[in-house]
C-alpha cells in the first residue's frame, strides 16, 4: 500500500505541484511588470522569431511575411532588433513604474 501512496505522490501531486508553481511564477511576474509584460514579451519573442524565419531564396519570386517582416529596416535599423529593443525597454519601464510607485 505505501508503494502506490509513493507512486501516487510521485505521478499526480508532484508534477500539480510544479504546474502550480509555475503559475505561481508567472502571476508574481505579471504583478510586479503590469501591463508592460505584454509588449515587452511580445518584442522579446518576435525580436527573436523573426531572424530566424531568414532570407528568402533569391530565385523565389516571393517572400513569406516573416521573411519580409525579417528584412524590413526602419531608420536604418533591423525590425528584429527594434523589436528586441523596444520589450527590454517595456520591461524596464514596467518594472520602474512598479518601484517608483512602492516609494
Amino acid at each position: 500500500m505505501a508503494f502506490l501512496m509513493d507512486l501516487l505522490i510521485l505521478f499526480v501531486l508532484a508534477p500539480a505541484l510544479c504546474v502550480m508553481c509555475i503559475f505561481w511564477l508567472l502571476a508574481e511576474l505579471a504583478r510586479f511588470f503590469g501591463f508592460w509584460i505584454v509588449p515587452g514579451t511580445l518584442g522579446l519573442y518576435f525580436g527573436i522569431m523573426l531572424p530566424i524565419a531568414g532570407s528568402s531564396d533569391p530565385s523565389v519570386p516571393f517572400q513569406s511575411i516573416p521573411q519580409m517582416f525579417a528584412s524590413m529596416t526602419i531608420e536604418g535599423l533591423p525590425l528584429p532588433w527594434l523589436l528586441l529593443l523596444s520589450g527590454v525597454l517595456s520591461l524596464i519601464a514596467g518594472a520602474c513604474w512598479r518601484v517608483m510607485g512602492d516609494r
